[in-house]
């Protein structure tokens, strides 16, 4: 069935990684805080998402710490692939979506750890594919490559991680104690890759669940992220803050997709991060607490990190013009970010105080709700039904309000209107997301196939 004839659903993640920590909120009683460097909280989370019926948890990750940071806020990740794998074991059929970086590790380990994850929670796993912009320090490296060189080795290492899934499929394994034949070996082959980065010779010492191999998630949006995800990636995570920005999103990765051959698109999930509670007034007044002692000088500091330039010239309630602005492709750090903020100040003429104060330190340029649950679920429905989007990655603003009011008042409203589905039709993360099987039985993308296309 192609995209055209196969029917749309709204799909549902939620974010666990601690966003619902950010501004004054962690110093809330009940916040949870003390509980983010264990499992129970994050255990509790999933299995209230799970009743709620969403996709899937997602969970982000970062390799390294700023310690002047933690002297004020939360900081530090745990890694993603542990605490989903403690999920699977309390979850039987939400998906498992963890962030790993192609920066700083090897295609062979990644594939194996995450075919793991996908083998103990049967079929529930996926990997969000990110390029790292700091941490390089932690590894022995003295700067990050730059921008287009970290996308080309991001690109080979997704491929590498893909073939290594497909080598071997879990139908090689015969299991036949009469005759004493284990499995096939025929079935089970090297990759033998020998490309710019990587040489792997394969085959994966584990083999593929029953989803064929995880999703694969991409996160951003630059013209290399777009690239990127067009060939590989099975649905986006991005940071749209307007719905024009979604909607030219997913066109062009729909341009793209069909260009390569490929018979569907990424779905595309931006964030949403949500201020909910009973009232639009109360949902305002919660905001307004949490966000109340934000630092503009945090906000300038990231700015200019970002762009390398300093803002500290620029009035703060007029929008900076775009021609004081660096181009995009010279911006070393996160282009998809740089992209977002720039088309704030030039596009949407927010001025530099509003972007500073209700994007970049709230949020990371996601879209952001404040309102009743009725308001949050005509939004995203909104959305979905005018396909700037396939659906939404909740990212919760406060904890529990944001997300008992989302599980227990946005997402019957959702179900009641038809948009998302009132019960699990299947067990793997592909069955929740509408996805064919992956693997050694999915049609790969060949290398180098319409690289043309792809630049034009």
């Amino acid at each position: 069935m192609s995209d055209a004839t196969r029917p749309r659903r709204l799909h549902l993640g939620l974010s666990i990684s601690s966003a619902w920590t950010g501004g004054n909120a962690w110093r809330r009683p009940g916040s949870r805080v003390e509980d983010l460097n264990g499992a129970p909280l994050f255990l509790e989370l999933a299995r209230d998402a799970e009743q709620a019926g969403l996709d899937f948890v997602f969970r982000a990750d970062g390799v390294g710490v700023e310690p002047e940071h933690l002297d004020r806020h939360p900081g530090g990740l745990l890694d993603p692939v542990p605490i989903l794998a403690a999920i699977s074991a309390v979850t039987s059929h939400i998906g498992l979506v963890g962030t790993a970086s192609t920066s700083f590790s090897e295609p062979y380990n990644l594939a194996r750890a995450f075919g793991t994850l996908d083998l103990v929670s049967d079929g529930r796993a996926g990997w969000n594919v990110v390029t790292s912009q700091t941490g390089e320090r932690n590894f022995g490296k003295e700067q990050i490559p730059e921008h287009s060189e970290r996308y080309e080795r991001a690109g080979e290492f997704v491929e590498v991680v893909k073939a290594l899934w497909a080598s071997w499929p879990r139908e090689a394994i015969v299991l036949d104690r009469a005759t004493g034949r284990y499995a096939d070996a025929s079935r089970i082959r090297p990759i033998d890759h020998h490309g710019a980065f990587y040489s792997v010779a394969g085959p994966l010492n584990v083999p593929s669940s029953r989803q064929g191999a995880p999703v694969v998630f991409q996160a951003g949006a630059s013209e290399d992220g777009r690239r990127l995800a067009a060939r590989h990636a099975d649905a986006i995570f991005a940071a749209t803050p307007t719905a024009e920005v979604a909607r030219e999103l997913r066109d062009d990765l729909h341009a793209r997709s069909a260009a390569l051959g490929r018979e569907r698109a990424p779905l595309v999930l931006p964030g949403l991060h949500a201020y909910i509670a009973d009232t639009e007034a109360q949902a305002q007044a919660l905001y307004r607490e949490v966000r109340a002692d934000d630092d503009i000088e945090d906000g300038f500091q990231r700015l200019e990190r970002l762009f390398g330039i300093s803002f500290r010239g620029f009035e703060l309630d007029r929008p900076v013009p775009g021609e004081a602005l660096p181009d995009i492709s010279g911006v070393r750090f996160s282009q998809t970010h740089a992209e977002r903020f720039r088309r704030l100040f030039v596009e949407e003429r927010l001025s530099l105080r509003r972007v500073i104060f209700e994007h970049v330190l709230t949020g990371a340029g996601h879209w952001r709700v404040i309102g009743a649950p009725e308001q949050v679920a005509e939004w995203v429905a909104e959305r979905f039904l005018a396909e700037a989007d396939d659906g939404n990655v909740l990212i919760p603003g406060v904890y529990p309000e944001s997300f008992r009011s989302f599980f227990d008042a946005v997402v019957p409203v959702l179900k009641e209107r038809g948009l998302f589905p009132t019960e699990y039709h299947g067990t793997t993360l592909r069955d929740h997301l509408g996805l064919p099987r992956g693997g050694a039985e999915a049609a790969p993308v060949p290398v180098g196939a319409s690289a043309a296309a792809e630049r034009d």
